[in-house]
């Protein structure tokens, strides 16, 4: 093993010789080292010192048993000492140590200046930087408080001992590593400034949801609590910029996810804003029910007016009343709700328990009624009919396909013609009147509905009114803030040996993705959608549905993303459920697919043939299979073009073999 002598430059060629341990007897052999060039003479008398120590090494053998008690070993012996030749000094001698001591010692104290002058700079930097309001972070005051202890260390050395093991690269790496730090820590303040700037426009859009809140609160509306946990984490992130935070410390808050913190904000706003109006929702409501108690009166006295006179609508007047009945009860049921927190459930159940029963249920009372009063029929349908085609004119207007609108309200009319004939006919064939009042009826239900679903859907209350609540956007310094560091981020990270993709979530035979299930989406506000609807948790009104509901996307670009992997190599056949009417012409629901960026295809809707007013959903494959090697791939589904039907997307999957996966 070499041991290594400290030797600094002192006179002019000094020698000194390391020894070196022999790997059989432990001998030393010297090795010269000369801290300047040699002259030729120091050469020489080293050469001759190495040989002869070599001589020495070989003649010294092991000694045999008992050569350590003093017994011969008849080998000849070393010499007992051995000099070195003459002008050749092996080490150095007391005096000359003590000068080097001196010299280093002294060397360092003449550079402390210079450690001091590095130091003080970059320290000044640092406080005027933590005095600005940027916290420090921990490893840059421990870089710190090192630099000041080496300082220290060699400010109060007196022997050249105590300053042996302090290496002067390693405090001008030091003092590098904390000058680069300053520049990002200088960016960040920079930054951290704007951000500042944009959270007091946040906390007036924050303001705005305490104050729909307790108006909430005091109309004894609760709140859904994703919504208060939402907020919560929006406040925790502007206190944070606010106190100065450390980009560490606004990570921890979830400032990288911001972008989904506030579509998620913004979801909440739109049932914040919702609730707010559920007062006029259940105004509206109590004010309808409280007119269908009058009616279901008159509807009474009418119903037995008209069986003595042998017209018998008594089925249709329990009908009627039962079905106010069954509106109150839905009416109690969804304020129960809103004031237990379920908000959405409560505006499903007022839509498909109220709502969408209200035609069915006032269609009785229009029969009654036109077979109370024959003579009123005919105004009463020339009313209806040119209410239809006026909404007809404006659906053409804006481009959508009316043909079959058309077709459904030629019916209606030759059914409303047939009656007014009937009518003029005396005496009245009551029974042939009822059947085609009923056939009437509903034809005109069935044009409204395609009429409503060629809008986007019906408008409901709680669709209408002030907005209380405005939309909070991301500011733009805050975004500049957070690529900056996804950047800078990013570089560190590919610096990283790979990680291993995640283990294969492919079990069975296929892999099934529920659409609700989405890892990314691209929705657009409101205002510049055809529909309220997006994804539907638990849709009551939709037909059997996979997993916990669908997604509704209703206008052109918007989009959803999924993250999957597959266990092997292989073409894969893409199979889809969504959903279809017979409202809506076929191909208007068309959707565009796309594999880790390449095109796939673009499909229509299932082509399933349905009768049922709430359509159906249906398993269709798409495309002729997508290669994929084993590993973790993306998908991404998007709505091709605006049209009078939506995507409506229920699951996706992915299987090597052939088989159809099951309906639901």
């Amino acid at each position: 093993m070499r041991k290594k002598l400290f030797v600094s430059a002192f006179g002019g060629a000094l020698l000194v010789f390391a020894q070196i341990a022999s790997a059989q007897t432990g001998a030393a052999v010297p090795e010269c080292q000369f801290t300047a060039a040699p002259t030729p003479e120091q050469l020489a008398a080293c050469q001759q010192a190495q040989a002869a120590a070599a001589q020495a090494q070989q003649q010294g053998q092991q000694p045999p048993a008992g050569a350590e008690n003093g017994e011969s070993s008849g080998l000849p012996q070393p010499p007992s000492e051995m000099g070195p030749p003459e002008g050749v000094q092996m080490g150095p001698s007391p005096e000359q140590m003590a000068k080097i001591n001196e010299a280093k010692l002294k060397g360092m104290k003449s550079g402390l200046k210079g450690m001091q002058a590095g130091y003080a700079k970059i320290k000044a930097q640092y406080d005027k930087i933590e005095k600005a309001g940027t916290l420090i972070p921990q490893a840059d005051k421990d870089g710190l408080a090192e630099a000041r202890g080496l300082i220290d260390t060699v400010k109060n050395a007196t022997t050249a001992a105590e300053i042996e093991d302090i290496d002067t690269d390693h405090f001008s790496d030091l003092l590098e590593k904390l000058s680069a730090d300053i520049g990002d820590l200088r960016q960040q303040a920079e930054m951290l400034k704007g951000l500042k700037q944009a959270a007091k426009g946040m906390k007036t859009g924050i303001k705005m949801f305490d104050t729909q809140i307790a108006k909430l609160t005091k109309q004894n509306i609760a709140v859904p609590a994703d919504i208060a946990d939402i907020l919560g984490q929006v406040k925790a992130l502007i206190a944070g910029i606010e106190g100065n935070k450390s980009w560490d410390d606004l990570q921890a808050l979830g400032i990288e996810n911001v972008d989904e913190l506030f579509d998620k904000l913004d979801d909440g706003r739109e049932r914040i804003v919702m609730l707010g109006r559920w007062p006029q929702a259940i105004k509206q409501v109590d004010k309808q029910l409280a007119a269908m108690d009058k009616t279901a009166v008159r509807l009474k006295a009418l119903a037995d007016k008209l069986k003595g006179g042998e017209i018998d609508v008594a089925e249709r007047q329990a009908q009627y009343a039962a079905g106010v009945a069954d509106l109150r009860k839905a009416r109690n049921d969804a304020d129960a709700l809103v004031k237990a927190g379920g908000g959405t459930e409560a505006f499903d159940l007022l839509e498909t328990g109220f709502f969408d029963k209200l035609d069915g249920i006032i269609e009785n009372q229009r029969v009654i009624e036109t077979m109370a009063n024959m003579g009123r029929f005919v105004s009463e349908y020339r009313k209806a009919s040119l209410s239809i085609q006026q909404q007809l004119a404006a659906l053409a207007k804006k481009k959508v396909d009316t043909t079959e609108l058309k077709s459904l309200f030629a019916q209606f009319k030759a059914k409303g013609d047939s009656i007014a004939a009937l009518l003029k006919v005396k005496p009245i064939d009551t029974d042939a009147v009822l059947a085609a009042v009923n056939e009437f009826e509903d034809l005109r239900l069935a044009a409204l509905d395609k009429i409503d679903a060629a809008r986007g859907g019906a408008v409901m209350p709680w669709d209408t009114g002030a907005v209380t609540v405005k939309e909070i956007k991301i500011p733009k310094a805050m975004d500049t803030f957070i690529e900056s560091n996804k950047e800078k981020e990013l570089k560190t990270e590919q610096a990283k040996p790979p990680v291993a993709p995640p283990a294969p979530t492919v079990s069975g035979e296929g892999l099934l993705i529920e659409a609700e299930n989405e890892n990314a989406s691209h929705i657009l506000p409101l205002a510049q959608r055809p529909a309220t609807n997006m994804k539907e948790i638990n849709p009551g009104w939709r037909p059997p549905y996979s997993g916990t509901g669908d997604w509704y996307l209703a206008a052109k670009g918007e989009w959803l993303s999924y993250d999957f992997t597959v266990a092997q190599d292989g073409a894969y056949n893409v199979w889809v459920r969504d959903y279809v009417d017979k409202f809506q012409p076929k191909g208007v629901r068309r959707f565009v697919v796309s594999f880790d960026g390449a095109a796939y295809g673009t499909f229509a809707e299932v082509d399933k043939p349905t009768s049922s007013a709430k359509g159906d959903f249906g398993w269709h494959k798409v495309g002729a299979g997508i290669p994929l090697s084993a590993g973790t791939h993306t998908m991404k589904v998007m709505k091709e073009d605006t049209t009078s039907g939506a995507a409506v997307l229920d699951a996706f999957y992915l299987t090597v073999g052939g088989e159809t996966p099951a309906e639901k």
